[in-house]
């Protein structure tokens, strides 16, 4: 999926996880928990593939820097490899996917904060229904 898919599903289910009204509130507040763990184990799911691309980026550069020291006919130093090795399209490839994970990640950070903050939201519901029946 990319990440375009991505975002407009888990902008769906966490709308689904968050909606709240007079008629679902024990059901949502029974769930609550459950939330909680699925959208935790999401954000670790993407950091951990956040490492893994940020490992395969070092690897690709130390190997597209080590081809390109040992093409040029004087030595050239690390940075200035580096810097010429940067734009290759096997590294951009990679960054793009770093930036969209960070992306995700920081989408999926604000759908946990919102789902912990539920227990708040449920608990002014409640409080609004009990003033309403007095």
């Amino acid at each position: 999926m990319n990440i375009d898919e991505i975002v407009e599903q888990y902008t769906i289910e966490s709308s689904i996880d968050t909606n709240i009204d007079r008629l679902n509130v024990t059901e949502v507040q029974e769930k609550l928990v459950n939330n909680k763990h699925k959208w935790s184990a999401r954000l670790i799911n993407h950091k951990i593939k956040l490492n893994k691309y940020r490992n395969q980026r070092f690897t690709i550069l130390e190997e597209k820097i080590e081809e390109y020291q040992n093409t040029q006919p004087v030595m050239v130093n690390k940075s200035i490899a580096e810097k010429a090795v940067s734009k290759k399209k096997d590294i951009r490839v990679i960054d793009n996917k770093i930036e969209n994970e960070l992306l995700i990640i920081q989408h999926v950070e604000n759908i946990y904060k919102n789902i912990s903050f539920a227990t708040n939201d449920i608990k002014n519901l409640v409080e609004l229904m009990k003033l309403e029946m007095q």
